[in-house]
């Protein structure tokens, strides 16, 4: 190993860089359109990407064991609250499972008329920011991202409403789950939909992929925190946009992966054993706890619909349409 190496995974280095890394991210706060910038939510932000960026200390937020095992009533599987837990725990991610057709129907039905501020990133790298959704249908915005030539849709989703949605994030099997990994009865949560466009002529754009979230990283997003994923479109292979996951990082990473930025599949694949894909049929879900290493696969056949809940650890705005729970009533 090199000099330059060894300083760079020299411990006061690491932690000097998490302090220096945080300030970009608020100064791209305070530009956006749509993000929350009160004095009260950079502070927070800012111990967030710095201290809790770092392994070390994240590790030190403890789980809570849980006094009760609640079954998933909208899952096939009716998979119980503990096993996954402990899953989620150990592991980082949970198994995959599938909602129950109603309930993939519903989810369909109701988030195109729930989005709210729409970001656009376009195949030639412009971005838009659009307020409102004007779709009918899933189809409708689908047809939309293929003729304009969008790589990305986000748009988030509005969880002040009362949907299926909602319900499902709201019972009791997801709120035991999120009480006992977070070891905190003040809870965050925010959703938002993705609809990847297929990356045909893009695939060699380290940019784009970068800023669709298609190469290796970590999330920072709140103190401690984990995800919902729920495929609204057929991920049966990696070319459809599978989401890949490096089980057992979200607790321990190397030294020269402890700062958040992007990294090539070599880097990564050569340094840790483990890989977790996840596939699966419309309805498939999955819990992932993504401060661990990540990312979700280039799309090349058709397009990927997917919708990620965030359960996180206190009350922290992290987008305008979070809502709090203060306690977990069961």
């Amino acid at each position: 190993m090199n000099l330059k190496s060894i300083i760079k995974n020299w411990i006061p280095f690491i932690v000097i860089n998490s302090f220096r890394n945080s300030i970009p991210i608020i100064q791209e706060r305070l530009r956006s359109k749509t993000l929350n910038k009160d004095i009260k939510t950079l502070i927070q932000l800012f111990i967030i990407r710095s201290i809790y960026g770092l392994t070390y200390f994240r590790n030190l937020l403890k789980y809570k064991k849980s006094e009760h095992n609640y079954i998933n009533e909208y899952s096939l599987q009716k998979e119980s609250s503990n096993k996954t837990l402990i899953s989620l725990i150990n592991n980082g991610h949970s198994d995959s499972f599938k909602f129950n057709e109603n309930v993939v129907d519903s989810l369909e039905n109701e988030i195109i008329k729930n989005f709210l501020n729409i970001h656009l990133l376009f195949k030639d790298g412009k971005e838009e920011i659009v307020k409102n959704s004007a779709f009918k249908s899933l189809n409708e915005a689908k047809e939309f991202v293929r003729d304009k030539k969008i790589h990305l849709l986000r748009a988030e989703l509005d969880l002040k409403k009362e949907t299926k949605l909602k319900q499902i994030i709201l019972s009791k099997y997801f709120k035991d789950i999120a009480k006992c990994y977070l070891g905190n009865d003040k809870i965050s949560i925010n959703a938002s939909v993705f609809i990847s466009g297929s990356s045909g002529e893009i695939n060699k754009n380290s940019e784009l992929l970068s800023k669709a979230a298609q190469k290796y990283h970590f999330d920072i997003d709140y103190k401690k925190f984990f995800k919902l994923f729920i495929y609204l479109s057929d991920v049966n292979e990696t070319l459809n946009g599978s989401h890949i996951f490096i089980p057992k990082t979200h607790f321990k990473k190397n030294r020269s992966h402890q700062i958040t930025k992007r990294f090539e599949d070599y880097e990564i694949e050569k340094s840790y054993v483990l890989k977790k894909e996840f596939l699966g049929k419309k309805g498939t879900f999955f819990l992932v706890d993504t401060f661990g290493i990540h990312k979700g696969s280039k799309v090349e056949n058709d397009q990927r619909i997917m919708v990620i809940v965030e359960y996180g650890y206190d009350h922290f705005k992290n987008t305008n349409n979070s809502i709090y729970l203060k306690e977990i009533l069961y």
